[in-house]
């Protein structure tokens, strides 16, 4: 007998003596003795099916799921293209947001910041598993290359540092 049909014929066999003893129970006035084998028979009923729903290995059950992962319309290659005369929008999502607050850094090829904001949900509030956004580039820039950096904090809790967070080649054109 394969090992994979043990543990099903032996699930069978033993509600077959659960119903079987719970039978005897009923009929003998609840005699202490069919008491103690239902228990019996329940007690490995249950050890047994609980064994079949946990996770091998045991530990992947309890890996951490991935939050805040950013991602943006329209990229190829971590580079979007912007053609700011027809509109001045990205628009991106948020899968499993952790956290309330979310920002983003503009900078020139020289990581001189030219634009700082903090990310709103597009409706009000980072409450749900899928969570779409929009960033608002400002119109005054003029064509050329940039960088967009995307933080897991308001504008005013940005590091110094552009080296943490998401980052992508901007590029506008007028």
């Amino acid at each position: 007998m394969k090992k994979e049909h043990f543990i099903p014929i032996l699930l069978i066999a033993l509600a077959i003596a659960f119903i079987f003893v719970s039978l005897m129970l009923f009929l003998s006035n609840e005699d202490k003795y069919w008491i103690k084998q239902k228990l019996r028979i329940g007690a490995i009923i249950i050890s047994f099916t609980s064994s079949m729903s946990s996770c091998i290995p045991f530990g992947t059950c309890y890996l951490e799921s991935i939050t805040d992962s950013m991602y943006l319309e329209n990229t190829q290659n971590n580079e979007i293209h912007l053609d700011i005369i027809k509109t001045n929008k990205i628009k991106g999502w948020i899968e499993l947001p952790a956290i309330k607050y979310y920002s983003f850094r503009i900078t020139d090829t020289n990581y001189i910041e030219v634009q700082r904001d903090n990310i709103f949900a597009d409706d009000g509030a980072f409450n749900e598993d899928y969570e779409e956004f929009t960033i608002k580039v400002d119109i005054t820039l003029n064509a050329g290359k940039y960088f967009l950096y995307l933080f897991t904090q308001k504008k005013e809790d940005q590091p110094d540092s552009v080296k943490s967070g998401y980052s992508y080649k901007l590029i506008i054109s007028k």
